[in-house]
């Protein structure tokens, strides 16, 4: 096998961002009368944050105005945001490295500047409301490689199931900037679980 491509997801994995998006969220849905919830944040990531609150109940009426809410929150917090823990050394795996986010990319790649991540070729966001599957396989195509030949790295097990579509290796690791549990990484079936991204590197090149 020949690893070919790095795909990271961004929240969890390149930053440590939960606490400024959960205040932004909290703060967004009590604009209209809406509680945050365990299961608003469990959902969160799984999809375009517009899908996420209709799932959880938000009135389709209440959507767009929430959604506003919660990225110009996110904004107004960017400078809460830090790099993951250990996030330099994805510097020294020596293949192109493409974000995959739900969030919008221009925030994401304002983020990551400003945390000194530079080493992202990429990042593809969810601005035109397509879903991680549809662009994980624009992503393939753009860069010419199959799908045997990617490795793609999450924080949560909607990761594991996103991979499986796509056919490439997973990779979870519940770190310390994770959304997920280390019991819930576990369960979720991914192919590798490791502790911190010294992991993903070390499984790169075993596989290489």
């Amino acid at each position: 096998m020949v690893i070919k491509l790095l795909v990271l997801d961004c929240d969890g994995i390149l930053l440590d961002s939960r606490k400024p998006i959960v205040q932004a969220l909290r703060d967004a849905l009590k604009s209209r009368g809406y509680r945050l919830s365990k299961r608003v944040l469990k959902e969160l990531g799984n999809g375009p944050i517009e899908d996420v609150f209709a799932s959880v109940g938000v009135r389709k009426d209440d959507i767009e105005e929430v959604a506003k809410r919660f990225e110009e929150g996110k904004v107004k917090r960017m400078d809460m945001v830090k790099a993951a823990p250990w996030v330099s050394v994805l510097k020294g795996v020596k293949v192109p490295k493409i974000g995959l986010t739900n969030n919008l990319s221009p925030i994401i790649r304002k983020q990551l500047r400003g945390v000194g991540i530079g080493f992202v070729h990429e990042v593809l966001g969810a601005e035109r409301g397509e879903s991680k599957v549809v662009r994980f396989r624009q992503i393939l195509k753009q860069q010419g490689v199959r799908a045997d030949e990617v490795v793609y790295v999450d924080d949560k097990p909607a990761g594991v199931a996103l991979a499986r579509k796509i056919g490439c290796v997973s990779v979870l690791v519940p770190g310390p900037a994770a959304w997920a549990s280390r019991e819930e990484a576990l369960r979720a079936g991914a192919d590798f679980v490791v502790q911190d991204l010294r992991g993903v590197v070390k499984i790169v090149r075993e596989l290489d």
